[in-house]
């Protein structure tokens, strides 16, 4: 193989090593892209195919328990804490599901609620532009999370979406919801000093 040739086989196994990388990159914002087209459009094969149900239902299972039980833990017994959390469950398991998810998300993002055309599909772009500003990184090779700020939800943490490599394709497997950020308490100086003179 000639030195021309040679510098040949190299450029093109670096485009294809950069293009590769690109694609890798981009994989998970179009994932992230689809779930959200999928929530407009209400359609449920798609979210089937995009979501790990388990895993997100699993994960809503404890953000509601961590709500409900958190303020009351001093209150219930037992038997109420274990009735709360059979109750909660059954619940995520019947509502949480690829043809009510859009649904529960109108419900819980009202302010960016969608116009629906005659035919009951989202019409509104609202919430690919919200995807715009959304803060995306890899936590690893297998892992991206985005943390989108939502409208009237200013003052609680953003929108969390996690994704994972799974099967050999992208897939939503925990959303944290938008809560309350709790204000850091106030530091008490160990020691005050003034520069003012004394008097006696």
């Amino acid at each position: 193989m000639s030195c021309g040739e040679r510098c040949n086989a190299l450029k093109l196994s670096l485009l294809s090593v950069m293009c590769g990388a690109s694609l890798f990159v981009a994989s998970p914002f179009a994932t992230l892209w689809s779930v959200c087209h999928a929530m407009q459009t209400r359609d449920s094969a798609t979210l089937s195919h995009e979501i790990n149900w388990r895993a997100l239902n699993g994960s809503i299972k404890q953000q509601a328990l961590g709500s409900i039980l958190r303020p009351a833990r001093d209150e219930l017994p037992d038997f109420g804490s274990s009735f709360a959390r059979t109750a909660v469950s059954n619940a995520v398991d019947v509502a949480v599901t690829p043809v009510n998810l859009p649904a529960i998300v109108d419900q819980t993002m009202p302010d960016i609620g969608p116009d629906t055309t005659d035919d009951g599909a989202v019409a509104s772009a609202d919430r690919f532009a919200l995807l715009r500003h959304a803060h995306a990184h890899f936590l690893s090779p297998s892992t991206f999370e985005a943390d989108i700020r939502l409208p009237g939800h200013l003052h609680e943490t953003p929108l969390r979406i996690t994704m994972k490599i799974q099967s050999w394709h992208w897939k939503v497997t925990d959303v944290a919801f938008p809560r309350a950020v709790e204000p850091a308490p106030a530091s008490t100086p160990l020691m005050e000093a003034s520069a003012a003179p004394s008097h006696a």
